[in-house]
């Protein structure tokens, strides 16, 4: 279930298939994850070239990295620089190319008590 939908600006990418995949940044990078990349910059090439897809806040449909991506089938999505609050790195994200938008992946059991939510034992239950 996704926390919050936020909508953004497909710069490459859009015939690709949504994504889930765990969101990083260039220091806790793991190929096949969705790249946190605010301002991307040469430095962050050999992860862009091994990610599921991208999210900057900069950037155009023409600029360098969108061309590049386009050519390897790899998304980019621009989003608002406020919107990265809502999507905290480490977390699974639903990525959409087609219809421009990514949410983080809440994983919370409802209807459970929160020990349980956890995979605790109860305090009522030996």
């Amino acid at each position: 279930m996704a926390e919050q939908v936020i909508k953004g600006v497909t710069l490459a990418g859009e015939a690709v298939a949504p994504i889930t995949a765990r969101l990083v940044t260039s220091d806790s990078f793991v190929p096949g994850s969705v790249l946190l990349c605010p301002t991307p910059a040469p430095r962050d090439f050999a992860h862009i070239m091994a990610s599921a897809a991208i999210l900057c806040t900069v950037g155009g449909r023409a600029g360098h990295l969108s061309s590049f991506c386009r050519a390897r089938g790899i998304p980019v999505l621009l989003i608002e620089e406020g919107d990265l609050l809502h999507l905290p790195p480490g977390a699974d994200v639903f990525v959409d190319p087609r219809h421009g938008t990514v949410a983080a992946i809440t994983h919370e059991v409802t209807g459970l008590p929160p020990a349980a939510r956890l995979g605790l034992p109860r305090a009522d239950r030996p």
